[in-house]
């Protein structure tokens, strides 16, 4: 069993990932918005699609757990809704946009690996053509985010902070010897500073803010370098007892 989850916000009427999947999947899939969007996005979506209310704060993390606990078993696609897909051709040089019908070949894919993964993701399609076939292990990935909630360790790990909270909740699975896999032989892009979305309520001072939280949350894991985090994947590992 698996669900694919969309949160979403102030885009009712620009649901890229939706329409970006194949038909066959929407019945699978549940948009996440703000109480007083609700009725703007039931307007908008196709029937098939469930939509469900969430009491909105300003914290990317705090929707993706509530969203991760609406079950405490099964698997569960957690993706962003911007979202385009892209295929890898078969000599691996190359990712033109996948087709509807791809996306679902997409979707089991992760799904299979989720039964060894307890989370898993897709590349970024930045400089996609020079990463090893298949997929590769404990790597940083976002946008999606695609969990097992029966191989999480006990306590579940919590996504928490308002930013960054994707590579926080990865950090949690690998220091505690959890491995993850990023699929290499598909890939995503998102639109920068779309409008909606966590625009309406990230700034400098709320990053700012929740990187310095970061910093201390994981010494010697996190640093800021020029405004931005960096988060030190291999020590991550070797702390989990990962090689």
């Amino acid at each position: 069993m698996f669900d694919i989850v969309i949160p979403s916000r102030s885009r009712a009427g620009n649901q890229k990932t939706v329409f970006n999947l194949s038909k066959d999947l929407w019945g699978k899939i549940t948009v996440v918005v703000p109480y007083e969007q609700y009725t703007q996005y039931r307007n908008n979506l196709p029937y098939e699609i469930t939509v469900i209310k969430f009491n909105e704060v300003d914290s990317a993390g705090a929707k993706r757990d509530f969203i991760l606990n609406l079950k405490k078993t099964d698997k569960i696609l957690l993706l962003d809704d911007d979202l385009t897909f892209y295929k890898r051709t078969e000599d691996g040089k190359r990712f033109p946009p996948a087709t509807k019908e791809d996306t679902k070949q997409m979707v089991y894919e992760i799904v299979k690996y989720l039964d060894i993964y307890v989370m898993v993701g897709i590349t970024d399609k930045f400089m996609s053509q020079t990463r090893p076939r298949e997929h590769v292990e404990c790597h940083r990935f976002n946008q999606l985010l695609c969990i097992n909630r029966d191989l999480l360790p006990d306590p579940w790990p919590k996504f928490e902070v308002p930013i960054g909270e994707e590579h926080h909740f990865h950090m949690q699975l690998l220091t505690r010897g959890y491995k993850t896999a990023v699929l290499t032989e598909w890939s995503k892009s998102d639109k920068t500073d779309a409008p909606g979305g966590c625009s309406e309520w990230r700034n400098r001072q709320n990053e700012h803010d929740t990187f310095v939280k970061l910093v201390e949350l994981w010494p010697g894991l996190v640093t800021i370098n020029n405004d931005r985090l960096r988060w030190n994947w291999r020590e991550a590992k070797k702390r989990g007892g990962i090689c």
